[in-house]
């Protein structure tokens, strides 16, 4: 990545123009309980934009160490070539995210949540916590993925 923001709080991050031959590298990473971070009119040609990960396994993750309070506004991002199977944005153990009017053209899934394996036989029990939780998307444009537009796994509260 070329932003790595592990832990930590209020960080903005607008503007600038990114480019890479693939959808290898990624723009943002958040890590690990980081929050209030903001991020706006970037632009990446070939590159992901942004992921969102605390790294651990879903069953070593406690609440405190979600990352949350992502704002992400008026992005944009396009790749023709495909080597991942990865998203523009993707969205792993969060809270309180919103994801405004980003333009998303190609990549392997456009915005991607991931709050744990949904399958009853792993972490997907209905007791079991959800753990990505209050995420707003509205106004994004996505077109020409391989596979998932919006999708993701074991949210809650997801408009």
């Amino acid at each position: 990545c070329i932003f790595l923001v592990d832990g930590k709080q209020d960080i903005e991050i607008t503007g600038g123009v990114f480019n890479a031959e693939d959808d290898m590298t990624e723009v943002i990473s958040i890590l690990n309980g980081a929050h209030s971070i903001s991020v706006s009119e970037v632009k990446c040609n070939g590159c992901r934009l942004l992921t969102s990960d605390v790294m651990k396994s879903y069953d070593l993750i406690n609440d405190s160490e979600l990352n949350y309070n992502i704002n992400i506004n008026e992005c944009y991002g396009a790749s023709t070539k495909i080597v991942t199977r990865k998203a523009f944005i993707e969205l792993h153990y969060i809270k309180v995210c919103n994801c405004f009017d980003c333009n998303i053209d190609g990549y392997y899934h456009g915005i991607m949540f991931w709050g744990g394996d949904a399958n009853p036989k792993r972490d997907g029990v209905l007791e079991n916590l959800r753990k990505v939780s209050h995420l707003n998307f509205k106004g994004n444009t996505v077109k020409n993925v391989q596979l998932g537009g919006i999708w993701g796994s074991m949210g809650e509260y997801i408009t």
